[in-house]
């Protein structure tokens, strides 16, 4: 899944019940025209998916510009090693 709507990705995923659905892997963008060094939006989203589980690579060469998510349960953990 790719999320990408400009400073409304919390409200986006406050929507979704991560509980209950599996997303495997997962981008969002964290850099755009108000969203730079310091961001509110990027702070909060990230603060939803790490209570949801998710894990996030800290160096990775896949994307840039966004945040790369896996669930917990995800098959294509195994391609990185952050387990």
């Amino acid at each position: 899944m790719s999320l990408d709507v400009e400073g409304a990705e919390p409200y986006i995923l406050q929507q979704l019940d991560l509980a209950h659905i599996v997303i495997d892997v997962m981008i969002i963008e964290y850099t755009y025209s108000f969203c730079r060094e310091e961001c509110e939006s990027r702070d909060q989203f990230r603060s939803i998916m790490d209570q949801a589980g998710y894990i996030r690579p800290l160096q990775h060469q896949f994307v840039t510009k966004s945040d790369l998510w896996f669930h917990p349960q995800s098959p294509y953990l195994k391609y990185l090693d952050v387990q």
